[in-house]
Protein backbone atom coordinates (compact mmCIF):
# COMPACT_ATOMS: atom_id res chain seq x y z
CA UNK A 1 0.00 0.00 0.00
CA UNK A 2 1.19 3.24 -0.91
CA UNK A 3 1.86 5.89 1.54
CA UNK A 4 -1.25 8.52 2.12
CA UNK A 5 1.50 11.38 1.50
CA UNK A 6 2.11 10.16 -2.11
CA UNK A 7 -1.84 9.43 -2.10
CA UNK A 8 -2.64 13.55 -1.63
CA UNK A 9 0.76 14.51 -3.43
CA UNK A 10 -1.06 16.37 -6.82
CA UNK A 11 0.52 14.79 -10.47
CA UNK A 12 3.20 17.09 -12.33
CA UNK A 13 2.28 17.58 -15.80
CA UNK A 14 3.50 20.54 -18.31
CA UNK A 15 0.65 22.53 -19.99
CA UNK A 16 1.59 25.42 -22.19
CA UNK A 17 -1.42 27.20 -23.02
CA UNK A 18 -1.81 29.49 -26.38
CA UNK A 19 -4.98 30.21 -26.18
CA UNK A 20 -8.28 30.88 -24.64
CA UNK A 21 -9.23 27.54 -25.58
CA UNK A 22 -6.10 25.33 -24.18
CA UNK A 23 -6.35 27.29 -20.88
CA UNK A 24 -9.95 26.02 -20.50
CA UNK A 25 -8.94 22.29 -21.64
CA UNK A 26 -5.93 22.44 -18.93
CA UNK A 27 -8.78 23.41 -15.81
CA UNK A 28 -10.95 20.40 -16.70
CA UNK A 29 -8.41 17.89 -16.49
CA UNK A 30 -7.32 19.30 -12.98
CA UNK A 31 -10.84 18.96 -12.02
CA UNK A 32 -11.06 15.69 -13.18
CA UNK A 33 -7.51 15.08 -11.78
CA UNK A 34 -9.07 16.45 -7.84
CA UNK A 35 -11.95 14.09 -8.55
CA UNK A 36 -9.76 11.04 -8.72
CA UNK A 37 -7.66 11.86 -6.01
CA UNK A 38 -10.76 12.10 -3.35
CA UNK A 39 -11.57 8.44 -4.33
CA UNK A 40 -8.24 7.46 -3.36
CA UNK A 41 -8.10 8.77 0.18
CA UNK A 42 -11.41 7.96 1.92
CA UNK A 43 -10.82 4.90 4.08
CA UNK A 44 -12.58 1.69 3.63
CA UNK A 45 -15.74 0.03 5.71
CA UNK A 46 -14.20 -0.69 9.63
CA UNK A 47 -15.52 -4.72 10.00
CA UNK A 48 -18.38 -4.68 12.87
CA UNK A 49 -17.77 -5.80 16.81
CA UNK A 50 -18.38 -9.54 17.41
CA UNK A 51 -18.92 -10.32 21.09
CA UNK A 52 -20.26 -13.41 22.36
CA UNK A 53 -22.43 -14.63 23.81
CA UNK A 54 -24.75 -12.53 22.34
CA UNK A 55 -26.74 -11.95 25.68
CA UNK A 56 -26.21 -12.75 29.52
CA UNK A 57 -28.72 -14.12 32.11
CA UNK A 58 -28.17 -15.05 35.32
CA UNK A 59 -29.53 -14.98 38.78
CA UNK A 60 -29.08 -14.88 42.41
CA UNK A 61 -31.25 -15.25 45.82
CA UNK A 62 -32.11 -12.26 47.56
CA UNK A 63 -29.28 -11.10 49.96
CA UNK A 64 -26.84 -13.64 48.66
CA UNK A 65 -23.34 -12.77 48.73
CA UNK A 66 -22.11 -14.75 45.95
CA UNK A 67 -22.00 -12.57 42.78
CA UNK A 68 -22.13 -14.04 39.41
CA UNK A 69 -19.70 -13.48 36.32
CA UNK A 70 -19.65 -13.90 32.93
CA UNK A 71 -16.58 -13.40 30.14
CA UNK A 72 -17.40 -11.75 27.24
CA UNK A 73 -15.22 -12.39 23.63
CA UNK A 74 -14.84 -9.01 21.53
CA UNK A 75 -13.05 -9.76 17.84
CA UNK A 76 -13.77 -8.54 14.16
CA UNK A 77 -14.95 -10.66 11.39
CA UNK A 78 -11.34 -9.95 9.86
CA UNK A 79 -9.30 -10.43 12.58
CA UNK A 80 -7.83 -6.82 12.44
CA UNK A 81 -7.06 -4.85 15.31
CA UNK A 82 -9.72 -2.71 15.84
CA UNK A 83 -10.10 -0.43 19.42
CA UNK A 84 -13.08 -0.65 20.87
CA UNK A 85 -14.79 0.83 24.24
CA UNK A 86 -18.01 -0.27 26.50
CA UNK A 87 -20.63 1.12 28.57
CA UNK A 88 -23.63 0.28 30.57
CA UNK A 89 -26.46 2.02 28.59
CA UNK A 90 -28.57 2.22 31.68
CA UNK A 91 -25.62 2.42 34.18
CA UNK A 92 -26.67 -0.14 36.30
CA UNK A 93 -24.89 0.19 39.70
CA UNK A 94 -25.28 -4.07 39.87
CA UNK A 95 -23.21 -4.60 37.04
CA UNK A 96 -19.51 -4.20 36.75
CA UNK A 97 -16.66 -4.85 33.82
CA UNK A 98 -13.50 -5.14 34.41
CA UNK A 99 -12.26 -3.72 30.77
CA UNK A 100 -14.51 -0.49 29.47
CA UNK A 101 -11.76 -0.12 26.12
CA UNK A 102 -8.91 -2.21 24.35
CA UNK A 103 -8.37 -3.76 20.64
CA UNK A 104 -9.52 -6.91 19.45
CA UNK A 105 -9.36 -9.66 19.68
CA UNK A 106 -9.67 -9.32 24.07
CA UNK A 107 -12.16 -10.80 26.52
CA UNK A 108 -14.24 -8.95 29.07
CA UNK A 109 -15.17 -10.18 32.47
CA UNK A 110 -18.76 -8.85 33.83
CA UNK A 111 -20.01 -9.39 37.26
CA UNK A 112 -23.33 -9.11 38.85
CA UNK A 113 -23.92 -8.03 42.83
CA UNK A 114 -27.24 -8.83 44.30
CA UNK A 115 -26.62 -6.69 47.25
CA UNK A 116 -29.49 -4.68 47.66
CA UNK A 117 -31.53 -5.50 44.64
CA UNK A 118 -35.24 -6.17 45.51
CA UNK A 119 -36.91 -9.32 43.82
CA UNK A 120 -37.53 -9.32 40.31
CA UNK A 121 -35.86 -9.18 37.01
CA UNK A 122 -32.98 -6.17 36.44
CA UNK A 123 -32.07 -5.31 33.35
CA UNK A 124 -29.08 -3.02 31.14
CA UNK A 125 -27.28 -3.71 28.02
CA UNK A 126 -23.61 -3.22 27.47
CA UNK A 127 -22.78 -1.04 24.67
CA UNK A 128 -19.20 -1.82 22.44
CA UNK A 129 -18.21 0.44 19.76
CA UNK A 130 -15.11 0.78 17.54
CA UNK A 131 -13.08 3.83 18.35
CA UNK A 132 -11.98 4.02 14.65
CA UNK A 133 -16.05 4.45 13.33
CA UNK A 134 -19.10 6.17 14.70
CA UNK A 135 -22.89 4.59 14.21
CA UNK A 136 -21.47 1.08 14.60
CA UNK A 137 -22.29 -0.33 17.76
CA UNK A 138 -22.71 -3.98 19.17
CA UNK A 139 -24.83 -4.33 22.02
CA UNK A 140 -24.99 -7.01 24.83
CA UNK A 141 -27.83 -7.76 26.69
CA UNK A 142 -27.85 -8.16 30.32
CA UNK A 143 -30.60 -10.11 32.44
CA UNK A 144 -30.31 -10.33 36.22
CA UNK A 145 -32.64 -11.91 38.16
CA UNK A 146 -33.37 -11.90 42.30
CA UNK A 147 -35.24 -14.65 43.44
CA UNK A 148 -37.00 -14.87 46.96
CA UNK A 149 -34.90 -17.51 49.22
CA UNK A 150 -35.66 -21.02 48.20
CA UNK A 151 -37.88 -22.83 50.95
CA UNK A 152 -36.90 -26.69 51.59
CA UNK A 153 -39.32 -29.38 52.90
CA UNK A 154 -38.88 -31.22 55.73
CA UNK A 155 -40.45 -34.03 57.72
CA UNK A 156 -41.08 -33.39 61.76
CA UNK A 157 -38.10 -36.00 63.60
CA UNK A 158 -36.40 -36.21 60.84
CA UNK A 159 -32.68 -34.81 60.99
CA UNK A 160 -31.69 -32.32 57.80
CA UNK A 161 -27.74 -31.89 57.63
CA UNK A 162 -27.24 -29.18 55.15
CA UNK A 163 -24.66 -26.60 54.86
CA UNK A 164 -24.84 -22.57 54.28
CA UNK A 165 -22.67 -21.60 51.17
CA UNK A 166 -22.07 -17.93 49.80
CA UNK A 167 -25.41 -18.62 47.19
CA UNK A 168 -28.10 -18.96 49.84
CA UNK A 169 -30.23 -16.21 50.59
CA UNK A 170 -29.98 -13.92 54.02
CA UNK A 171 -32.85 -15.33 56.11
CA UNK A 172 -35.18 -12.40 56.53
CA UNK A 173 -34.77 -12.40 60.16
CA UNK A 174 -31.50 -13.63 60.58
CA UNK A 175 -28.64 -11.38 62.24
CA UNK A 176 -26.16 -13.14 59.79
CA UNK A 177 -25.33 -12.71 55.99
CA UNK A 178 -25.85 -16.18 55.01
CA UNK A 179 -29.44 -17.79 55.86
CA UNK A 180 -31.41 -21.00 54.86
CA UNK A 181 -35.70 -21.59 54.94
CA UNK A 182 -37.41 -24.75 55.65
CA UNK A 183 -40.87 -25.70 56.44
CA UNK A 184 -42.89 -28.13 57.87
CA UNK A 185 -46.77 -28.44 58.15
CA UNK A 186 -48.75 -28.95 62.02
CA UNK A 187 -51.83 -28.60 63.55
CA UNK A 188 -52.80 -25.53 66.08
CA UNK A 189 -52.04 -26.81 69.52
CA UNK A 190 -49.19 -28.56 68.17
CA UNK A 191 -46.11 -27.91 70.29
CA UNK A 192 -42.45 -28.19 68.17
CA UNK A 193 -38.74 -27.85 69.13
CA UNK A 194 -35.84 -26.56 66.82
CA UNK A 195 -32.20 -26.95 67.46
CA UNK A 196 -29.30 -27.05 65.28
CA UNK A 197 -26.51 -27.93 65.64
CA UNK A 198 -22.84 -26.82 63.69
CA UNK A 199 -18.76 -25.74 64.48
CA UNK A 200 -19.79 -22.09 62.72
CA UNK A 201 -19.11 -18.81 64.94
CA UNK A 202 -22.35 -18.03 65.50
CA UNK A 203 -26.20 -19.20 64.83
CA UNK A 204 -29.29 -18.26 65.30
CA UNK A 205 -32.75 -20.16 64.42
CA UNK A 206 -35.82 -18.02 63.76
CA UNK A 207 -39.92 -19.69 63.41
CA UNK A 208 -42.19 -17.85 60.68
CA UNK A 209 -45.43 -18.05 59.87
CA UNK A 210 -43.91 -17.11 56.24
CA UNK A 211 -40.86 -16.45 54.54
CA UNK A 212 -41.43 -12.53 53.87
CA UNK A 213 -39.29 -10.45 56.02
CA UNK A 214 -42.48 -8.40 57.33
CA UNK A 215 -44.09 -11.94 58.03
CA UNK A 216 -44.33 -11.83 62.12
CA UNK A 217 -41.53 -13.05 63.90
CA UNK A 218 -43.17 -16.48 66.66
CA UNK A 219 -39.77 -17.01 67.95
CA UNK A 220 -36.12 -16.45 67.96
CA UNK A 221 -33.37 -17.53 69.58
CA UNK A 222 -29.12 -17.44 69.16
CA UNK A 223 -28.37 -19.44 72.31
CA UNK A 224 -29.57 -22.60 74.09
CA UNK A 225 -29.59 -24.41 77.28
CA UNK A 226 -28.77 -27.43 75.68
CA UNK A 227 -25.00 -29.41 75.69
CA UNK A 228 -23.94 -29.23 71.58
CA UNK A 229 -26.39 -27.36 70.39
CA UNK A 230 -25.78 -23.98 68.52
CA UNK A 231 -29.06 -22.03 68.95
CA UNK A 232 -32.62 -23.80 69.83
CA UNK A 233 -36.53 -23.51 70.25
CA UNK A 234 -38.26 -25.78 73.12
CA UNK A 235 -41.37 -26.69 72.56
CA UNK A 236 -43.05 -23.35 71.42
CA UNK A 237 -46.88 -23.63 71.10
CA UNK A 238 -48.46 -23.04 67.23
CA UNK A 239 -51.12 -20.92 66.85
CA UNK A 240 -52.90 -22.24 64.09
CA UNK A 241 -53.09 -25.24 61.68
CA UNK A 242 -50.55 -24.76 58.30
CA UNK A 243 -47.30 -23.95 57.36
CA UNK A 244 -44.58 -22.76 59.28
CA UNK A 245 -41.18 -21.44 58.44
CA UNK A 246 -37.35 -22.54 60.04
CA UNK A 247 -34.98 -20.06 59.29
CA UNK A 248 -31.11 -21.01 60.12
CA UNK A 249 -28.59 -18.19 59.58
CA UNK A 250 -25.05 -18.49 60.28
CA UNK A 251 -22.02 -15.91 60.23
CA UNK A 252 -19.68 -17.81 58.18
CA UNK A 253 -20.84 -20.80 55.98
CA UNK A 254 -20.14 -24.37 56.87
CA UNK A 255 -22.36 -27.60 57.80
CA UNK A 256 -25.44 -27.86 60.19
CA UNK A 257 -27.46 -30.40 61.19
CA UNK A 258 -31.60 -29.21 61.62
CA UNK A 259 -33.61 -30.81 63.98
CA UNK A 260 -37.75 -29.85 64.21
CA UNK A 261 -39.30 -32.72 66.95
CA UNK A 262 -42.47 -32.73 68.42
CA UNK A 263 -42.70 -33.58 71.86
CA UNK A 264 -41.90 -37.25 73.12
CA UNK A 265 -43.86 -39.06 76.06
CA UNK A 266 -40.82 -40.09 78.58
CA UNK A 267 -39.67 -43.65 78.37
CA UNK A 268 -40.47 -46.09 80.90
CA UNK A 269 -38.77 -45.33 84.09
CA UNK A 270 -35.71 -47.54 84.75
CA UNK A 271 -33.89 -49.23 87.72
CA UNK A 272 -36.46 -48.85 89.89
CA UNK A 273 -35.64 -49.21 94.05
CA UNK A 274 -37.09 -48.74 97.43
CA UNK A 275 -35.00 -47.58 99.97
CA UNK A 276 -35.57 -46.61 103.73
CA UNK A 277 -35.73 -42.79 104.57
CA UNK A 278 -31.77 -41.90 104.48
CA UNK A 279 -32.16 -42.84 100.66
CA UNK A 280 -29.19 -44.71 100.99
CA UNK A 281 -30.55 -48.17 102.67
CA UNK A 282 -31.92 -50.53 100.02
CA UNK A 283 -35.03 -52.34 101.25
CA UNK A 284 -34.96 -56.14 99.67
CA UNK A 285 -38.23 -57.65 98.00
CA UNK A 286 -40.77 -58.41 100.85
CA UNK A 287 -38.49 -57.25 103.78
CA UNK A 288 -40.08 -55.36 107.15
CA UNK A 289 -39.10 -51.84 107.72
CA UNK A 290 -39.44 -50.24 110.82
CA UNK A 291 -40.55 -46.44 109.70
CA UNK A 292 -43.67 -45.41 108.93
CA UNK A 293 -42.32 -44.16 105.35
CA UNK A 294 -39.92 -45.12 102.14
CA UNK A 295 -38.06 -43.52 99.70
CA UNK A 296 -38.79 -44.63 95.85
CA UNK A 297 -36.19 -44.04 93.03
CA UNK A 298 -35.81 -44.51 89.72
CA UNK A 299 -33.56 -43.35 86.36
CA UNK A 300 -36.10 -41.05 84.52
CA UNK A 301 -35.38 -40.93 80.51
CA UNK A 302 -37.23 -38.94 77.81
CA UNK A 303 -36.29 -38.85 73.80
CA UNK A 304 -36.51 -35.09 73.96
CA UNK A 305 -32.51 -34.16 75.09
CA UNK A 306 -34.27 -30.97 77.16
CA UNK A 307 -36.76 -32.15 79.06
CA UNK A 308 -37.21 -31.92 82.94
CA UNK A 309 -38.71 -34.73 84.74
CA UNK A 310 -40.07 -36.33 87.80
CA UNK A 311 -41.70 -39.75 89.10
CA UNK A 312 -44.81 -40.24 89.72
CA UNK A 313 -45.54 -43.50 92.05
CA UNK A 314 -48.76 -45.78 93.55
CA UNK A 315 -48.55 -47.43 96.82
CA UNK A 316 -50.58 -49.87 97.78
CA UNK A 317 -51.58 -52.20 100.20
CA UNK A 318 -50.80 -55.80 99.02
CA UNK A 319 -54.52 -57.27 97.77
CA UNK A 320 -55.90 -53.46 96.80
CA UNK A 321 -55.26 -53.64 92.58
CA UNK A 322 -53.39 -50.93 90.65
CA UNK A 323 -55.82 -48.05 89.29
CA UNK A 324 -53.05 -46.04 87.43
CA UNK A 325 -53.47 -43.09 89.88
CA UNK A 326 -50.35 -41.37 91.62
CA UNK A 327 -50.19 -41.29 95.44
CA UNK A 328 -47.01 -39.42 95.47
CA UNK A 329 -44.82 -37.40 92.93
CA UNK A 330 -41.14 -36.28 92.92
CA UNK A 331 -39.29 -33.05 92.06
CA UNK A 332 -38.05 -32.50 88.83
CA UNK A 333 -34.05 -33.63 87.95
CA UNK A 334 -32.36 -33.58 84.36
CA UNK A 335 -32.62 -35.75 81.34
CA UNK A 336 -31.49 -39.36 82.79
CA UNK A 337 -31.15 -38.48 86.17
CA UNK A 338 -32.30 -40.57 89.15
CA UNK A 339 -35.57 -39.01 90.33
CA UNK A 340 -37.02 -39.60 93.38
CA UNK A 341 -40.18 -39.69 95.58
CA UNK A 342 -40.60 -39.70 99.38
CA UNK A 343 -43.67 -41.51 100.56
CA UNK A 344 -44.79 -41.09 104.37
CA UNK A 345 -48.13 -42.04 106.37
CA UNK A 346 -47.58 -45.70 105.92
CA UNK A 347 -49.94 -48.02 108.28
CA UNK A 348 -48.26 -49.60 110.55
CA UNK A 349 -48.60 -53.61 109.96
CA UNK A 350 -49.61 -53.38 106.63
CA UNK A 351 -47.85 -54.80 103.23
CA UNK A 352 -47.07 -52.66 100.20
CA UNK A 353 -46.74 -53.05 96.28
CA UNK A 354 -46.37 -50.15 94.44
CA UNK A 355 -45.62 -49.32 90.53
CA UNK A 356 -43.98 -45.81 88.81
CA UNK A 357 -43.64 -43.90 85.78
CA UNK A 358 -42.03 -40.51 84.14
CA UNK A 359 -44.01 -37.25 83.32
CA UNK A 360 -42.13 -34.66 81.39
CA UNK A 361 -42.57 -30.82 82.04
CA UNK A 362 -45.13 -30.87 79.42
CA UNK A 363 -47.35 -33.25 81.23
CA UNK A 364 -46.52 -36.19 78.76
CA UNK A 365 -46.69 -39.87 80.51
CA UNK A 366 -44.60 -42.83 80.42
CA UNK A 367 -45.70 -46.41 80.87
CA UNK A 368 -46.27 -47.45 84.19
CA UNK A 369 -43.63 -50.18 85.67
CA UNK A 370 -44.17 -51.86 88.60
CA UNK A 371 -41.52 -52.59 91.25
CA UNK A 372 -39.19 -55.53 90.01
CA UNK A 373 -41.18 -58.79 88.69
CA UNK A 374 -42.81 -60.31 91.89
CA UNK A 375 -46.27 -60.87 91.93
CA UNK A 376 -48.51 -58.33 92.57
CA UNK A 377 -50.50 -60.65 95.57
CA UNK A 378 -46.91 -60.36 97.11
CA UNK A 379 -45.11 -57.38 98.90
CA UNK A 380 -42.83 -55.68 97.77
CA UNK A 381 -42.18 -54.50 101.73
CA UNK A 382 -43.86 -54.54 104.63
CA UNK A 383 -44.12 -51.63 107.38
CA UNK A 384 -43.87 -52.87 110.88
CA UNK A 385 -42.91 -49.86 113.46
CA UNK A 386 -42.33 -51.21 116.92
CA UNK A 387 -44.53 -50.17 119.69
CA UNK A 388 -44.72 -50.95 123.06
CA UNK A 389 -46.39 -53.59 124.27
CA UNK A 390 -50.25 -52.01 125.91
CA UNK A 391 -50.42 -52.18 129.92
CA UNK A 392 -51.68 -55.51 131.32
CA UNK A 393 -54.93 -55.58 132.27
CA UNK A 394 -57.51 -57.87 134.15
CA UNK A 395 -54.96 -58.30 136.77
CA UNK A 396 -55.38 -61.70 139.31
CA UNK A 397 -53.71 -63.19 141.78
CA UNK A 398 -54.06 -67.13 143.12
CA UNK A 399 -53.36 -69.52 145.76
CA UNK A 400 -50.27 -71.88 144.23
CA UNK A 401 -53.08 -73.94 142.98
CA UNK A 402 -53.63 -70.83 140.00
CA UNK A 403 -57.71 -71.56 140.45
CA UNK A 404 -58.32 -70.10 143.92
CA UNK A 405 -58.66 -66.58 144.02
CA UNK A 406 -56.98 -64.30 146.84
CA UNK A 407 -59.16 -61.54 147.11
CA UNK A 408 -57.33 -57.94 147.84
CA UNK A 409 -55.84 -58.08 151.03
CA UNK A 410 -56.53 -61.69 151.16
CA UNK A 411 -53.51 -64.69 152.75
CA UNK A 412 -52.21 -66.99 151.08
CA UNK A 413 -52.28 -70.68 152.33
CA UNK A 414 -48.38 -71.17 151.33
CA UNK A 415 -45.21 -69.70 149.80
CA UNK A 416 -46.18 -69.33 146.58
CA UNK A 417 -49.03 -67.37 144.75
CA UNK A 418 -49.61 -67.44 141.01
CA UNK A 419 -50.59 -64.23 138.85
CA UNK A 420 -52.39 -63.34 136.32
CA UNK A 421 -52.88 -60.56 133.62
CA UNK A 422 -54.17 -60.08 130.02
CA UNK A 423 -51.08 -58.75 127.60
CA UNK A 424 -51.42 -57.18 124.27
CA UNK A 425 -49.28 -55.54 121.70
CA UNK A 426 -49.50 -53.43 118.71
CA UNK A 427 -47.15 -55.16 116.75
CA UNK A 428 -48.44 -58.82 115.16
CA UNK A 429 -45.96 -61.80 115.73
CA UNK A 430 -43.95 -60.04 118.95
CA UNK A 431 -43.13 -62.45 121.31
CA UNK A 432 -44.32 -61.49 124.59
CA UNK A 433 -43.49 -62.11 128.72
CA UNK A 434 -44.92 -60.93 131.87
CA UNK A 435 -42.58 -59.56 134.40
CA UNK A 436 -43.61 -58.56 138.04
CA UNK A 437 -42.10 -56.83 140.89
CA UNK A 438 -43.33 -57.89 144.15
CA UNK A 439 -42.57 -55.34 147.52
CA UNK A 440 -43.37 -56.14 151.12
CA UNK A 441 -45.73 -52.74 152.02
CA UNK A 442 -43.30 -49.62 152.79
CA UNK A 443 -41.24 -50.67 150.35
CA UNK A 444 -40.84 -48.48 147.34
CA UNK A 445 -41.11 -50.36 143.53
CA UNK A 446 -37.63 -50.56 142.44
CA UNK A 447 -38.96 -51.13 138.63
CA UNK A 448 -36.89 -53.97 138.68
CA UNK A 449 -38.78 -57.37 138.52
CA UNK A 450 -38.46 -59.57 140.67
CA UNK A 451 -40.17 -62.51 138.59
CA UNK A 452 -40.65 -62.95 134.95
CA UNK A 453 -42.99 -65.22 132.54
CA UNK A 454 -41.18 -67.77 130.71
CA UNK A 455 -41.47 -68.62 127.88
CA UNK A 456 -42.19 -65.92 125.51
CA UNK A 457 -45.65 -65.89 124.34
CA UNK A 458 -46.13 -64.78 120.44
CA UNK A 459 -48.43 -62.40 119.94
CA UNK A 460 -51.64 -63.43 117.33
CA UNK A 461 -50.37 -62.19 113.79
CA UNK A 462 -52.91 -60.01 113.20
CA UNK A 463 -55.07 -59.35 116.52
CA UNK A 464 -51.41 -58.54 118.52
CA UNK A 465 -53.37 -60.47 121.53
CA UNK A 466 -51.20 -62.35 123.95
CA UNK A 467 -53.63 -64.01 125.60
CA UNK A 468 -54.00 -64.68 129.32
CA UNK A 469 -50.51 -64.90 131.19
CA UNK A 470 -49.55 -66.43 134.17
CA UNK A 471 -46.88 -66.37 136.82
CA UNK A 472 -46.24 -68.03 139.65
CA UNK A 473 -44.35 -65.79 142.48
CA UNK A 474 -42.32 -67.43 145.18
CA UNK A 475 -41.79 -65.16 147.89
CA UNK A 476 -39.65 -64.36 150.84
CA UNK A 477 -40.14 -66.73 153.51
CA UNK A 478 -43.09 -65.99 155.38
CA UNK A 479 -46.62 -65.48 153.79
CA UNK A 480 -47.86 -62.66 151.20
CA UNK A 481 -50.43 -61.26 153.22
CA UNK A 482 -52.19 -57.86 153.15
CA UNK A 483 -49.13 -56.03 153.06
CA UNK A 484 -47.52 -56.99 149.75
CA UNK A 485 -47.66 -54.93 147.25
CA UNK A 486 -47.15 -56.27 143.31
CA UNK A 487 -46.37 -54.21 140.19
CA UNK A 488 -46.62 -55.96 136.81
CA UNK A 489 -45.27 -55.17 133.15
CA UNK A 490 -45.01 -56.56 129.83
CA UNK A 491 -42.18 -57.08 128.11
CA UNK A 492 -41.81 -58.06 124.38
CA UNK A 493 -38.90 -59.08 122.07
CA UNK A 494 -38.43 -59.99 118.43
CA UNK A 495 -35.32 -62.22 119.02
CA UNK A 496 -36.44 -66.39 118.61
CA UNK A 497 -38.02 -66.78 122.43
CA UNK A 498 -35.45 -68.35 125.06
CA UNK A 499 -36.02 -71.95 126.21
CA UNK A 500 -38.42 -72.38 129.44
CA UNK A 501 -37.03 -72.07 132.88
Amino acid sequence: MRPLARLLRAPRFTAFATGPAEALGLVLAALLTTCHTDKIVSPPPVSALTVTPSQVLDSALLGSAAQPSATLTISTADQGDVAWRAVRAAGAAWLALDLTSGATPSRVTLTLNPAGLPTGVHRDTIIFASTMSTGVTTGVPVEFRIQPCAVTPISLDVPVVDSLRLADCAAPHGNGPFGRLYNFTASAGDSVSVTISTSAFSASVALDTAPAAAAPVLAQSATCPLAHQSACLLYRLLPRTGTYIVEITLRQTGQFTLRVTQPHPPLPSESLAQLLNDSATAIAIGASISQAGVVLRAVASDPDAGDSLHLEVEVRPVGTAFIGTPTAAGDRVANGAQAWVGVAGLADNAAYHWQCRTVDQTGRIGAWVPFRSNSETAADFTVAVPQAPTAPTTLDQFQADGATAVPIGGTLNGRSTILKATVVDPDPGDQLRLDVEVQPVGSPFTNTPTASRRPWWTTHPTTGRGGRWIRRISPVPGCLSLGTRRRIRTLKSRCPPPSSS
